[in-house]
């Protein structure tokens, strides 16, 4: 039952990466996807339906963890206090500043909201990859099962962001930048389309470079983890998808593009969580926090199972829904 829910809140986290990664690429990427106010509107309107009902998939990956592993969730929301404080306001002040902007027309006004929406969503992707990696990497945990960090690593004590998780944060940004301008491309006009796909191969680039920094990292320090037959293979998935999604950038093919790029997504983020298991959030000075430690009693994950697939069901119909009434009033592309 412990691994059914690992299960359980593996996937609504990934749905979030995948789904919540357009909207965030898009928004951080405006500086080098519009030039002016009207460019910048054309962009922000292709995700405005979509990244409101994106970011549930954080709150069910959040409530999944309070439900089947309430333990970890109280270590990791206390230990990483202050990067998951930053994430939370930078989470509110997109959603207000995504709201804002659509209300006013003061020049000041809307090129002060327009810097929110970039500043926030570059944070969101950055922090949440980089305490991914640092859960990964492992926390100075006490014997309670405690830890606290600050924000940086100084000669005093360990922070949640080191070179390492930094790397791991610029690769988050990268990648998500990937999915938004392959998203932005066939919704918008064509000079914005044509930054798009060139933002899509410079972006992958950067992204190649950082992964295998990380990746000859990581090789030093967990080789076992980094030749688990799950982590090859995932990191091959990775790869592949980083590939196609460059080939398609360069044929201006946008689905093949945003389809191979969430690929890419998906296998940077399951690859750290899947090689751990069944360590939940490893520990510099042990063991860890293993999913059976901090699991909740069993008869409450029994209780609970059947009724987590049809709560997915039923918001993942809901989101089909729509996107399909999006689909139907949009206005055709103008790339052509």
């Amino acid at each position: 039952m412990v691994e059914l829910w690992f299960a359980f809140a593996l996937v609504p986290f990934a749905l979030w990466v995948v789904l919540d990664g357009f909207d965030l690429g898009a928004a951080l990427a405006l500086p080098f996807l519009a030039r002016t106010d009207a460019e910048r509107d054309e962009v922000l309107q292709t995700i405005g339906p979509y990244w409101d009902a994106n970011e549930v998939w954080l709150l069910a990956g959040g409530g999944t963890l309070f439900l089947a592993f309430p333990a970890l969730l109280g270590a990791a929301l206390s230990g990483f206090y202050l990067p998951v404080m930053i994430l939370v306001w930078a989470l509110m002040v997109r959603g207000g500043a995504l709201e804002l902007r659509h209300h006013v027309h003061e020049a000041p006004w809307r090129e002060l909201l327009t810097a929110l929406v970039q500043l926030s969503s570059g944070a969101i992707a950055f922090l949440a990859a980089a305490l991914l990696g640092a859960a990964v990497l492992g926390v100075p945990l006490g014997p309670d099962g405690t830890f606290a960090l600050g924000l940086f690593s100084t000669e005093s004590g360990p922070g949640a962001l080191s070179f390492t998780t930094a790397g791991i944060g610029l690769l988050g940004v990268a990648s998500v930048a990937v999915q938004g301008a392959f998203f932005v491309a066939p919704r918008v006009s064509a000079p914005v389309a044509e930054r798009a796909y060139a933002l899509a191969r410079r972006a992958l680039a950067v992204a190649g470079v950082l992964f295998g920094l990380l990746l000859g990292r990581f090789l030093a320090l967990f080789p076992e983890l980094v030749l688990q037959p799950s982590s090859f293979a995932l990191l091959t998935l990775a790869v592949m998808g980083a590939v196609v999604a460059f080939a398609a950038a360069s044929r201006r093919s946008p689905g093949l593009g945003l389809g191979s790029a969430s690929l890419w997504l998906l296998g940077l983020t399951a690859v750290g969580p899947l090689a751990r298991y069944p360590v939940l959030l490893a520990s510099t000075e042990g063991e860890g926090l293993t999913a059976r430690a901090v699991a909740a009693p069993e008869h409450s994950l029994t209780a609970a199972a059947p009724w987590w697939p049809l709560a997915v069901i039923v918001a993942a119909a809901w989101f089909a829904v729509v996107v399909r009434v999006v689909r139907r009033t949009t206005p055709p592309s103008t790339t052509s």
